[in-house]
């Protein structure tokens, strides 16, 4: 689509210099921070049902354990999760509470968020509109899936 993304950005501010889309977990914890300080700017929350995310969230914490990462993961998953380490019910609660505190602090502001359901179907008839983009024709993709880590690791 153009744009310089980056996966997972380690340094917010040296990222926002280089890319133009940051994806992943910090961003989930900073988003307001971002809002702030890059007005206009679109931000895109993407969801799915519990049951499916608490299992892909079992399968990354076991191949992740926090015992092997930096302070800053450690903070990073404490920031939104309440917990370093698999805990079904923390993550669940902190799933709906984030959810819900993005849909309030968006809320009258339905051309800055964009929710989106991928595994539920959501691709570029979702997107695209909404970024002011051209739909492409080729197929959605879908990177960074449970099978595609499960294999690179």
């Amino acid at each position: 689509m153009g744009y310089k993304a980056c996966h997972f950005p380690r340094d917010l501010n040296t990222s926002l210099e280089e890319y133009d889309a940051l994806t992943d977990t910090p961003i989930a914890r900073d988003y307001k921070r971002l809002d702030v300080l890059y007005p206009g700017s679109k931000f895109i929350l993407t969801v799915r049902d519990i049951p499916s995310w608490l299992k892909s969230m079992e399968k990354h914490f076991m191949l992740h354990p926090a015992s092997t990462k930096e302070k800053w993961i450690q903070q990073l998953r404490l920031d939104l999760y309440q917990t370093v380490d698999f805990d079904s019910a923390l993550l669940e609660k902190s799933y709906i509470v984030h959810l819900e505190t993005v849909k309030n602090y968006f809320k009258n502001r339905d051309s800055d968020l964009l929710i989106m359901n991928i595994n539920d179907g959501d691709g570029w008839k979702t997107i695209c509109p909404f970024l002011s983009k051209p739909i492409p024709t080729i197929n959605f993709p879908k990177i960074n899936t449970t099978a595609e880590r499960l294999n690179n690791n």
